[in-house]
């Protein structure tokens, strides 16, 4: 049956077939996306990448390749990267997203908010957007402090010239806020649940016969 990526991930991390598996799901997004694209959608896919991918030496490589296998334009991938692996090794980090940048992929820092990164170092990574982590969306409705954070973390993207994207809206209240915010964007299981690619098509095409409101 479905195994859930909070079951099998940290088990892939430890035996080190996370590499593999990471090459795997790439390969496959870049294939996805190009059958898309030949349907006449332009969307656009993430995959998140691990640290081990990261310090590998071989991801960059990989996401070429992957790119030019299925004949993707890179500036429809988005390659997603904890800012707790950001910052394991701040200059492997930096040289292996500046050549990804390189290539012409988009880079998002997943779960912001979580990992301790100074503003410094942030200015210093080629860096398209911060996708702020759910604890703080799921906060935001508790206290005045909640809210505060989010409207500082909003304002933090903006002054970095940064996308914001929020992880884990699960309320229309709390899209009601971030819309508010100004947040640039956001996913979570208000608009869908996780789906399977067949499934996807079907929620586009409903989104496209429904009436525009």
């Amino acid at each position: 049956g479905v195994v859930g990526p909070d079951q099998f991930i940290e088990l892939l991390e430890q035996n080190g077939t996370i590499v593999e598996v990471g090459a795997w799901v790439l390969d496959q997004a870049c294939r996805q996306a190009r059958i898309w694209s030949d349907q006449g959608r332009s969307i656009n896919v993430s995959v998140n990448v691990s640290g081990r991918q990261l310090e590998g030496g071989t991801l960059v490589e990989q996401v070429q390749d992957a790119l030019e296998r299925h004949g993707v334009a890179p500036t429809s991938l988005t390659i997603e990267i904890t800012e707790s692996t950001l910052m394991r090794d701040t200059t492997v980090a930096r040289d292996q997203l500046q050549a990804l940048k390189g290539i012409g992929v988009k880079i998002a820092i997943d779960d912001f908010g979580t990992g301790h990164s100074s503003l410094g170092y942030l200015r210093q990574l080629p860096v398209d957007s911060i996708k702020i982590d759910r604890s703080f969306i799921t906060g935001m409705s508790d206290s005045r402090e909640g809210k505060a954070l989010i409207h500082t973390l909003v304002q933090l993207g903006k002054a970095l010239n940064l996308e914001t994207v929020a992880e884990g809206i699960e309320e229309r209240a709390q899209l009601t806020r971030l819309q508010a915010e100004q947040c640039d964007s956001g996913q979570g299981f208000l608009f869908a649940r996780p789906l399977a690619p067949e499934a996807i098509e079907r929620f586009f095409e409903s989104r496209d016969s429904a009436p525009v409101r």
